[in-house]
């Protein structure tokens, strides 16, 4: 859903903003986000008409989403989901580039071919 809405609103953009690609829409949110953590999130609050929260509830929220506090979660360190496999198995150390300590290169160049594949024609382009 958010690829076709992306295109839609690429169709109703000015002409000069029309071919700004949607990988760096996506860093541009992500770096804000970073740099003006409760911020972003009080607009994203908004957007979803929330409306005005609370400096102390952003600051509930900022911890809560925490790689740190959903990896601790018993849920996700304990749990399994109805076809068995373990929750832990989606947590691993949080480090950039750390998909490389846990795939071989073989199957790291496959998901990469299906990634191609899945995105051709979306304008989207994958890479690490």
């Amino acid at each position: 859903m958010f690829v076709s809405l992306w295109h839609f609103g690429k169709k109703l953009a000015p002409e000069e903003t029309a071919d700004y690609p949607i990988e760096k829409a996506v860093e541009a949110f992500c770096q804000e986000l970073k740099k003006q953590t409760g911020d972003t999130i009080k607009r994203i609050a908004e957007f979803l008409g929330c409306g005005f929260i609370e400096a102390e509830e952003v600051r509930g929220i900022v911890k809560l989403c925490s790689f740190e506090s959903l990896s601790s979660l018993e849920a996700n360190r304990e749990g399994k989901l109805p076809n068995g496999v373990e929750t832990k198995a989606f947590f691993r150390k949080g480090e950039v580039g750390g998909w490389r300590d846990t795939l071989s290169e073989s199957l790291a160049e496959e998901i990469d071919r299906t990634m191609e594949e899945k995105f051709q024609g979306s304008g989207l382009k994958f890479s690490c």
